[in-house]
Formats: structure tokens, C-alpha cells, sequence
């Protein structure tokens, strides 16, 4: 509906239509002042005036209508909020993945244990046996080993000890921590032994001593009986380049690669070879062969800057060397001098090497 009208001495009024908003508000009218117009015109358009009585109940419209607006700007406010909030970061966080409860430490593997154990425990033991006093570490040692001197003396006899190292630590069977240890003696006698550490009742201690097993010392030896060969049938084929790669700076080979008299001993065959650990100027390794004209003679063989050389080509001749003929029908006169020199062919270095292994100086 559409109307015009005014009320006398006011502005004409152009009504733009009547609006009903259902209980809450029943009707409205919406005016816009254009220009003064007669009487009569504003009878005709009474239906939507505001009469005196209607003043409180147009108030009240009035009030709901702006409590309406209110209601209708802050829900489609709140509308717009509740879009753009992202309610995935407002809920609960994502399980995790679960966090086990605290439990009790893992127990250390015997053998770490021992690892971190055994250096400062055979310190303390070898310092006692080379004072004589082995009833200081009394409680380093299994109670039925406490009085076996001769254990003792195997390790250490007393006033002898020089130094020590351990090259290795491994587990054996029935609980056994096994220790593989180098000790020097004066003047320079080294010797390697098993120590057998074991716990009981809640310690470890020192149970046993034993000869080095074969796993130790074995490829050693092996290595050893195949550089020993070598140098036997270089010597034969007068290779002086194949020693000289066998030997370590300064050993001379000349004898053995030039020597008429060396030649004829060796009688252009190797019968047989054995290997063991010795103490000479350090622990080495010996090889014994036999030739065609000897019963037998020895190398020794040693680790020279990380590599196995023959330290010895032909050591104790005294001992080791017999021969099976008349030494004028081979060599002539000068035959036992030749041998003699050829038991003191050795590496130069060789004790120094040694006392180096054990941090020592020459005069310690």
C-alpha cells in the first residue's frame, strides 16, 4: 500500500508501504517527507497515522524493531565469526603416539662392565705382585687363588715389572671375562697371557692365568709360516727384490740372496716348518725349518709399523743349527764364521720397537 498525507502545518508525507513482521511487530509504515498537501488528503491516509493514544504502543514497535535488528546483525555476525574460526585446532589434540611409562634401567652386559673394570684392576695388581705384596689386592682375587704363588709369579714376579697392556677383552663360557694381556719384564723379556676374571658374589675378581689361546696368536703364526717360506725359496732363486720386501730397513739380506756357501746348505729344498711365540727383544714369532742339509733353523717374525716382517732371518745359530757334513767339503775353512754371521743378521730397531709398543723410552 502506498499513500500520501500530512498533518496540518507539517511537510507532506509520501508513504512507502506498510510492513508486517508477524506478532512480534504487527504492522509499519515507512514515510518520506515530499511537500505540504490539504487536509483532506491526510484523512484519506489516517489508517497509518500515529495518533496520541498509539504513541506508547509505537514506542514499543519502535523497540522491537531495533531489538530485532540487533538480534538479526549480531546472528549474522556470529554466523560469520563461527566460518572462519577453525574449530580443528580448538578441539582435542590428535592422539600421539603413546608415551611408555618410566621403567626401571637396563642392566649393563657383563662384559662392558668388565671393560671398564679390568684396566685399573690389573694396574693395581701387577703394582702389587712387583712390590711382593700380593695380600694388598687380596680382594681383586677369587678366595681359592688368593695363596697360588705360582699364578702370581706368572704374572709378575716381584722387582721385575716394567709394563703392561691389554690387547683384548671377550667373553667366555660359565660367566667368564677373559683378558689377553702383554706384560714386559727387565731387561726386555715380554711374555702374553689369558687373565679369567669372573663375578662372584657380586664382584669381579681374578680366578685364573692361562697360556695365550690359539685365536690370539694364530693368524700371527700362520702369517709367519708363509713369510718364512717365502724367504726360503726367494734365497734359493736368488730374488734379492723378494727379500728385501720380506725384511724391515736395515736387516742384510746379502748372504742369503748372494752367498755360495748359504746356497749349498739350503740344498734347493724345504723339508718342513712349525711356528710358536718366543721372547726375544719382545714377543715374537718363531718359524723352524729344515733343509735338504740341516736338521733345522729359525726366522723370527714381528710386526714392523703394522705389517709383519722377518725381524731374524736366521736366528740362534747356536741352538737351532746342525749340520749333516763336513763344513770344509761345502764351504771350506770360514764355513762356522759364515753361520755365525748369519745368526747375527736382526733388525737393528728391534728392542726399540718393543719398548715403543709399551710407551717406554730406551732407558725406562
Amino acid at each position: 500500500m502506498v499513500s500520501t498525507y500530512s498533518l496540518k502545518g507539517f511537510p507532506r508525507i509520501y508513504q512507502v508501504g506498510q510492513l508486517s513482521l508477524g506478532p512480534l511487530i504487527p504492522s509499519l509504515c515507512v514515510y518520506v517527507p515530499i511537500e505540504h498537501f490539504p487536509r483532506s488528503e491526510y484523512d484519506a491516509a489516517r489508517g497509518c497515522d500515529v495518533e496520541p493514544r498509539n504513541i506508547r504502543t509505537t514506542g514499543t514497535n519502535l523497540s522491537r524493531i531495533g531489538w530485532f535488528l540487533f538480534g538479526a546483525a549480531f546472528l549474522g555476525l556470529g554466523t560469520l565469526v563461527m566460518k572462519k574460526i577453525d574449530w580443528s585446532k580448538l578441539g582435542p589434540p590428535p592422539a600421539g603416539p603413546a608415551v611408555p611409562a618410566p621403567s626401571a634401567p637396563v642392566p649393563e652386559a657383563p662384559v662392558v662392565v668388565a671393560r671398564r673394570m679390568i684396566p685399573g684392576m690389573l694396574t693395581r695388581i701387577c703394582q702389587a705382585l712387583n712390590e711382593g705384596n700380593p695380600s694388598s689386592v687380596q680382594g681383586m682375587i677369587a678366595p681359592n687363588a688368593r695363596n697360588n704363588f705360582q699364578m702370581f709369579d706368572t704374572i709378575c714376579k716381584p722387582f721385575t715389572y716394567r709394563a703392561h697392556y691389554i690387547e683384548r677383552i671377550v667373553e667366555r663360557p660359565n660367566n667368564v671375562i677373559q683378558a689377553w694381556v702383554r706384560v714386559l719384564a727387565k731387561p726386555l723379556d715380554e711374555r702374553g697371557y689369558a687373565l679369567d676374571f669372573k663375578n662372584e658374589n657380586g664382584s669381579l675378581v681374578l680366578v685364573d692365568v692361562a697360556d695365550p689361546p690359539e685365536e690370539w696368536f694364530g693368524p700371527e703364526l700362520s702369517e709367519a709360516r708363509d713369510l718364512a717360506r717365502r724367504f726360503m725359496y726367494a734365497s734359493m732363486a736368488g730374488r734379492r727384490d723378494v727379500l728385501e720386501s720380506l725384511v724391515p730397513p736395515g736387516v742384510d739380506i746379502s748372504h742369503f740372496a748372494d752367498g755360495p756357501c748359504w746356497q749349498t746348505i739350503l740344498g734347493g729344498q724345504v723339508k718342513a716348518y712349525s711356528a710358536k711365540m718366543i721372547s726375544y727383544k719382545g714377543l715374537q714369532a718363531e718359524v723352524t725349518i729344515g733343509g735338504a742339509q740341516t736338521q733345522s733353523f729359525s726366522f723370527l717374525v714381528g710386526s714392523v709399523d703394522g705389517q709383519y716382517k722377518i725381524v731374524s732371518p736366521y736366528h740362534n745359530v747356536k741352538n737351532e743349527y746342525v749340520l749333516n757334513y763336513d763344513p770344509k767339503q761345502v764351504c771350506g775353512s770360514s764355513t762356522w764364521e759364515f753361520m755365525h754371521n748369519l745368526g747375527q743378521t736382526e733388525d737393528p730397531n728391534l728392542a726399540t720397537r718393543t719398548l715403543a709398543r709399551f710407551n717406554l723410552q730406551g732407558g725406562e
